[in-house]
């Protein structure tokens, strides 16, 4: 499996991280395959995870520690369109497509009023998720029903399922993960710290080997 710099900075700051190593390139490599298929992300969580799963989206969709350059096909095209063309031509960025299910607030909470808030990812899973999409599910405690039943649907649209978790023996529905990653920690706010440290890397991967400047 390539080395990744990125990773290897990653636990040379926090060592106790090593025991993710694999877990992370794993991770890489399903996000990648997806972007370069044209398949998408939709992440969720709860809590602090759900503001981790808006934070992670907010570094996937425009450019994060790197300038990404609009195609230069897009770019003729708006250039086409006259001065206000132009001007997006400039100011736009390549993006990678994802979603947080935590903030659409309208959908979440019709959808835990009127059927459950256990649905509340579930079913926005079934409106928007497609074969080989990628799920991205934050879950501290492994024991959130939402995230749980969010995982088991995605499985059944035969999505990809990256899940973060804390150091859990296991939880239900982890055996359809696809990947586990899994942070040193059983307190909650030690486990959002390392996820952080760990989707930030991600990112930062993502953005170097997807966009990289000719």
């Amino acid at each position: 499996m390539k080395e990744y710099d990125d990773i290897n900075k990653l636990i040379e700051r926090l060592p106790e991280v090593k025991q993710c190593k694999s877990q992370i390139n794993q991770a890489y490599e399903y996000l990648k395959n997806a972007f370069i298929s044209k398949n998408k992300y939709l992440i969720c969580g709860n809590g602090g995870s759900s503001a981790d799963a808006d934070h992670m989206v907010a570094e996937l969709v425009k450019s994060f520690y790197r300038k990404r350059i609009l195609s230069q096909e897009l770019k003729q095209k708006l250039e086409q369109l006259g001065e206000r063309g132009i001007y997006l031509a400039n100011h736009l960025e390549s993006s990678i497509p994802a979603y947080s299910l935590s903030s659409q607030s309208a959908a979440m909470t019709a959808i835990a009023n009127d059927q459950g808030y256990d649905l509340s990812f579930s079913q926005q899973i079934i409106g928007y998720g497609e074969k080989d999409d990628i799920l991205v599910a934050f879950t501290t405690s492994g024991r959130s029903e939402n995230v749980i039943n969010a995982i088991h649907t995605a499985h059944a649209l035969d999505m990809h399922i990256i899940c973060f978790t804390g150091n859990h023996e296991s939880f239900i529905g982890a055996n359809l993960c696809d990947v586990i990653i899994k942070a040193p920690s059983n307190d909650t706010y030690r486990i959002q710290e390392y996820h952080l440290s760990i989707y930030h890397t991600l990112c930062l991967i993502l953005e170097k080997e997807l966009f990289q400047q000719k």
